[in-house]
């Protein structure tokens, strides 16, 4: 952000949104996993649905507010909207704090190798993206 406000370019920008999907994917695997660990893994399915609808209203919800506020207020520096939002940020970040720890130490290396059947046939293309 600090650098797309200071270079203003086309090719900042560009790096300035991959870097925002790359955090937004980071992020929402991460709730998934956490949401996961709360819910039980029977739940998965209803972790997963929370943190993608939660994603996509805060990212609806967000735009709208500051549409909105925009209108009421005109254009400005610095919204109340942006005042509001940081804000209830700082809560919800300390409000973090207070989760509960659910995690339960694993015996298991944190990077291990991907491993694959080994009576797949030779014309198996589909795993080959993944590479």
């Amino acid at each position: 952000m600090v650098l797309l406000a200071l270079y203003l370019s086309w090719g900042n920008l560009v790096f300035a949104r991959l870097m925002l999907g790359v955090s937004t994917a980071l992020a929402t695997t991460a709730g998934t996993a956490y949401m996961t660990e709360i819910l039980g893994e029977k739940n998965a399915r209803r972790a997963a649905l929370f943190v993608i609808s939660a994603t996509s209203l805060g990212f609806g919800g967000g735009a709208l507010a500051t549409s909105i506020c925009l209108a009421i207020q005109g254009a400005t520096f610095v919204p109340v909207i942006f005042v509001t939002f940081i804000t209830i940020f700082s809560i919800l970040a300390l409000l973090a704090f207070t989760l509960p720890r659910v995690d339960e130490p694993k015996n298991v290396s944190l990077l291990r190798l991907p491993s694959f059947r080994s009576n797949l046939p030779s014309t198996d293309w589909g795993h080959g993206p993944g590479w």
